[in-house]
């Protein structure tokens, strides 16, 4: 805001799972990408699997439960210790309807 940004991308690197980790100790890395600065740091290349997803404030939780309990271990996949992160198109802290839309990526092997 201090440099009156009009085009970013908005990121949050996770360094914890919420789903096993208590909320007061995990920890993210919040970006913004413009195409006027580089980025500071490159993520990790590698396979990851991409969701895009919409809701509301909370649901991000019950979705990453769902990733790391469900879905992966349906899948013929495992994790790595690279950090997902997700690319917001709508971020919920910033919109007045407590609304999100994301695309999650997360690191996997087969």
């Amino acid at each position: 805001m201090t440099h009156d940004l009009k085009q970013y991308t908005q990121i949050a690197l996770f360094h914890d799972n919420p789903t096993i980790t208590p909320l007061s100790e995990c920890q993210y890395v919040a970006c913004v990408i413009t195409d006027e600065w580089l980025p500071k740091f490159k993520i990790a290349d590698g396979i990851y699997a991409k969701f895009d997803i919409k809701g509301k404030r909370g649901d991000l939780l019950k979705f990453i439960h769902w990733v790391y309990h469900e879905w992966l271990p349906k899948s013929d996949y495992e994790t790595t210790t690279k950090p997902p992160y997700a690319v917001y198109k709508k971020n919920n802290y910033l919109s007045e309807d407590d609304r999100f839309e994301i695309s999650f990526y997360l690191s996997i092997r087969f």
